[in-house]
């Protein structure tokens, strides 16, 4: 895991779907959808998708004879051990007898032990 990574966010004024197309077919990571925003995260270059969604638009605007516009923005931001944030997060629980913890967490002796 490298230790930053990413993140392009692409906001069309118009024809949001077109612009979703254009991007799966550009990239293979996944991505997410925000108030009509498209999110990109990877650990590889963005500039060149970056590129490709500017360039669309102006090829766009042209094609239906009115401004298609698009705001990017590309930042670089620290990875995280999302794992290791997860485990941490997860407190075993003790109720009576029951005790209900996660795999990595050891056991508590005389307690009935049930994982998730």
């Amino acid at each position: 895991m490298k230790q930053t990574y990413n993140e392009l966010y692409i906001t069309p004024s118009e024809e949001y779907s077109l612009f979703l197309d254009l991007i799966m077919s550009l990239s293979d990571e996944a991505i997410e959808e925000l108030d009509g925003s498209i999110i990109l995260r990877s650990e590889d270059d963005l500039e060149m998708v970056r590129f490709g969604a500017e360039a669309f638009a102006k090829e766009l605007s042209c094609v239906l004879g009115k401004e298609i516009r698009v705001e990017t923005r590309l930042c670089v931001k620290e990875n995280e051990d999302w794992i290791a944030q997860y485990r941490h997060s997860i407190q075993p629980l003790s109720v009576n007898n029951f005790y209900i913890h996660p795999s990595w967490l050891p056991d508590e002796v005389n307690k009935k032990k049930y994982h998730y």
